[in-house]
């Protein structure tokens, strides 16, 4: 028999699912079987240390922690309700209101600074243009004062 088997039969020993004639053929693999003994060994000792593991909590614990939460839920409400606290939201809303008002003003002076230097320089590209198309061709020579000539002698 595999042990995949074996580990089935276990388990559902262990969760009280055998029928008596399969518990008896599981105890006659355990007692015939090494591998099935030491899975039974293995299982045995897991259940017995979960079950020594688990406590029963006393029903005060319970009250203890839902009072606990109610107490904490009171004063997070309290500090939220308080005129000082209502005071100070609403200052600081006001405040982050004129804060935005300002930047916002501040801007729209750089945006309309912006456009007036964008004409400015359009303006003097085009009166620049205009007098470089206006102005006629220049042909420039130049003579040197003191010519250096040089004569090949054979």
């Amino acid at each position: 028999m595999p042990e995949e088997k074996y580990e089935e039969l276990i388990e559902a020993f262990f969760n009280n699912e055998l029928s008596k004639r399969e518990e008896s053929l599981l105890f006659s693999l355990i007692g015939t079987d090494e591998s099935a003994k030491k899975i039974f060994k293995q299982s045995a000792f897991l259940k017995t240390g979960i079950n020594s593991a688990v406590e029963e909590f006393p029903p005060e614990l319970d009250e203890k922690i839902l009072s606990s939460f109610t107490t904490k839920q009171k004063r997070v409400r309290k500090v939220f309700n308080s005129n000082f606290g209502n005071a100070l939201a609403y200052g600081l809303a006001v405040a982050a209101v004129i804060v935005a008002l300002f930047f916002y003003s501040l801007a729209t002076d750089y945006r309309n600074e912006l456009k007036t230097v964008s004409q400015t320089l359009e303006y003097q590209n085009t009166t620049m243009q205009l007098i470089m198309n206006s102005l006629p061709s220049v042909k420039v020579t130049g003579s040197l004062p003191n010519e250096v000539i040089i004569n090949k002698k054979l």
